[in-house]
């Protein structure tokens, strides 16, 4: 990109920058596991700090990269003074063959992945689980809307599932104006039914007790944003659940709500019992032992739904 070429050339290349933006770089030998990463931030400063000195509990930062009046070379400059085992990527999360190229690289490499701010890059669910650990989570994934929604347009959404002509999901975040307060309390109503009707068919995504017994007390536009995370479920890969937790970010200054995607291992163990009472060869285990593989391929290559109705028929596999 040009904004790099004109900002730090002098300081390129150098192992812990990594430029998706330009061909297809390469890993330090001392790269290791478990890593955090941070979405959006390695390019610009907050109250005059860096990003990558601001979140310093981070190991790989995430950006376009942007630079404004030279925040991009103070935070290269910071990293290389200080960092020496951290590492920032210059990639655009929207093209498919830079983040095919950043999901190899850093396949199952990360613990934490993290987002600063509503409208940072987010990882897709399914790029996420490729560059997760199992057990890893990731939070900050889905974009807040800044649109406003008509009270009809919620109103068709209510009852048909969908905004008309809108195909973003993050539209349901949107805030809907000129109700007064009778009005907000229909809404209310009426979405968390909507919501529980949602998690009652979702098979990664649920309202768990907890939360669900609090859906009365949170105001409306946090329920929306709840149901914003529900609505994913059917973009879940099948090694993925996601949940709601209270924590507070080594970054924040107090305890928050968070939407949090875990990564689980793949079960096969109903398998493998299989293989030792029935032999490997056997006709059932062979089957699947294909279909297991078929689901890590699917998962691999970023082909969700696949993955989830393999997984779905996985579950259903009886042996002898």
């Amino acid at each position: 990109m040009e904004v790099i070429q004109r900002t730090i050339s002098d300081l390129l290349p150098n192992p812990q920058i990594l430029n998706f933006h330009a061909g297809s770089p390469t890993l330090p030998a001392w790269v290791g596991h478990g890593l955090r990463l941070m979405m959006g931030a390695g390019d610009m400063n907050h109250g005059g700090i860096p990003n990558v000195q601001l979140f310093a509990t981070y190991d790989v930062f995430f950006c376009m990269p942007w630079d404004d009046r030279g925040s991009l070379r103070t935070n290269i400059e910071y990293l290389l003074a200080n960092c020496p085992n951290k590492l920032i990527c210059f990639i655009d999360a929207k093209s498919f063959e830079q983040m095919a190229l950043f999901t190899k690289l850093f396949a199952g490499r990360f613990s934490f992945i993290d987002g600063h701010g509503g409208h940072c890059p987010h990882l897709t669910p399914s790029n996420a689980q490729n560059v997760l650990m199992d057990g890893g989570v990731a939070t900050n994934m889905f974009e807040w809307s800044d649109n406003v929604v008509s009270p009809e347009q919620f109103e068709g959404w209510l009852q048909q599932g969908y905004f008309a002509g809108i195909s973003s999901l993050s539209f349901i975040t949107g805030r809907v104006y000129g109700i007064d307060d009778a009005k907000e309390a229909e809404f209310k109503r009426r979405l968390i039914d909507k919501m529980r009707e949602i998690s009652s068919s979702n098979s990664q995504i649920k309202l768990d007790a907890e939360l669900d017994g609090l859906l009365t007390e949170l105001p409306f536009r946090e329920l929306t944003g709840i149901t914003h995370c529900l609505l994913f479920d059917y973009v879940c890969p099948p090694n993925m659940v996601g949940s709601w937790v209270n924590m507070m970010k080594d970054w924040q200054d107090s305890v928050h709500r968070h939407f949090l995607f875990t990564k689980v291992p793949f079960d096969v163990s109903k398998v493998d019992d299989a293989s030792i009472r029935l032999g490997p060869l056997h006709p059932s285990v062979a089957r699947a032992r294909r279909l297991v593989d078929a689901i890590q391929n699917d998962l691999v290559t970023g082909f969700t739904l696949g993955a989830k109705r393999k997984f779905e028929t996985f579950n259903k596999l009886e042996f002898p």
